[in-house]
């Protein structure tokens, strides 16, 4: 959906509610917070934001432990010509008694924004909806609709509001594992906006939400520390993180990169590298490991009966901008040898 602001001119729309399920989640509240924000800045100024019976605990424990607050109501204001856009909702049974008001709307005074598969005839005869049920949250469709009017960070003034964002989405997507990867774009790019570390940012989660596994922070510092490449048709994703290699690289394949390098450099210099299926990125890979024997020529090649997954041991001492040079050097010299150019995206 990228008419929103078109829908609402068209239809005429001057007090706006923006709805979520009973007991909104962190990513309904979000998203409806986000949204609310938006719409106010283009001007709808009676924009309200609903959550009927309130925001769930869990919720309530976050921005508690945040120190944020989120103006809403959990009733609808009695008077006035209603327009509703409902957020992170599957159905209206989901929305309480307002369900029931939203029910006997006008189709086309509603407008319906969600990531959860739905059947119901209700939201399926509506003209104005937007449902993506690949998206792992809703939230990241919301961002993904804000961004076409202006740039997200405009709308971002309190830190807290971003840390929020990004507490969501990490929730939403069980700590990112099954986070599409529209969802680690915006994950990273927030991340990257505020510049927070990670246990700043899982201090905020209940104690009960928390993953706290080394892993989890390794793939995140993963996505943040990356540079992204483009070689011929082949993606190419260079971060470092001092262990975990094989599942990092995983989730960046898993993403739609085609060539996995991921670097540690204070212990030992190791390179571990992973390519996906894609014939080109395996004789990337290949030329690349030839490169760096040439280089170094003493140093420890493993892949562990895995030929898309190769490990380097390199036994000369390395800074992090060194080996980082060193890499960058070996695809650049790929990208000449194959006629090719070698873009950072």
């Amino acid at each position: 959906m990228n008419n929103l602001l078109e829908i609402l001119d068209k239809e005429g729309v001057e007090e706006i509610y923006i709805v979520t399920h009973v007991n909104g989640d962190p990513d309904a509240l979000s998203s409806a917070y986000l949204l609310t924000k938006f719409l106010k800045v283009n001007g709808y100024r009676k924009t309200y934001l609903v959550v009927p019976k309130g925001p769930s605990s869990k919720t309530i424990e976050i921005l508690r432990r945040l120190r944020f607050r989120i103006s809403y109501l959990t009733n609808l204001m009695p008077n006035g010509e209603k327009f509703y856009i409902v957020v992170d909702t599957a159905n209206p049974e989901m929305l309480d008694d307002i369900g029931k008001i939203i029910y006997r709307a006008q189709r086309n005074r509603v407008i319906w924004i969600d990531h959860h598969k739905t059947m119901h005839k209700f939201v399926e005869s509506l003209p104005y909806k937007y449902i993506d049920d690949k998206a792992s949250s809703t939230l990241e469709i919301l961002l993904d609709i804000i961004a076409g009017y202006m740039p997200i960070e405009n709308l971002l003034i309190d830190d807290k509001e971003t840390i929020f964002l990004l507490l969501s989405l990490y929730i939403e997507t069980k700590w990112l594992t099954i986070a599409t990867d529209v969802a680690l774009y915006w994950f990273s790019n927030l991340l990257n906006y505020l510049n927070i570390k990670i246990g700043d940012l899982l201090k905020y989660i209940p104690r009960q939400e928390v993953i706290e596994t080394s892993q989890k922070i390794g793939i995140i510092k993963s996505f943040k520390r990356a540079s992204w490449f483009k070689l011929g048709d082949t993606y190419i994703s260079i971060t470092h993180i001092s262990g975990y290699h094989n599942i990092v690289s995983s989730q960046h394949i898993r993403i739609g990169v085609d060539l996995s390098i991921v670097y540690s450099y204070k212990k030992k210099v190791k390179i571990h590298i992973r390519a996906s299926n894609k014939k080109n990125a395996q004789k990337i890979m290949k030329r690349f490991i030839e490169l760096i024997l040439s280089r170094f020529g003493d140093m420890e090649i493993s892949h562990g009966g895995h030929q898309t997954i190769y490990n380097i041991e390199i036994t000369n001492k390395l800074s992090k901008t060194m080996l980082n040079e060193v890499i960058i050097d070996a695809l650049s010299k790929i990208s000449t040898e194959e006629g090719l150019t070698l873009e950072e995206i």
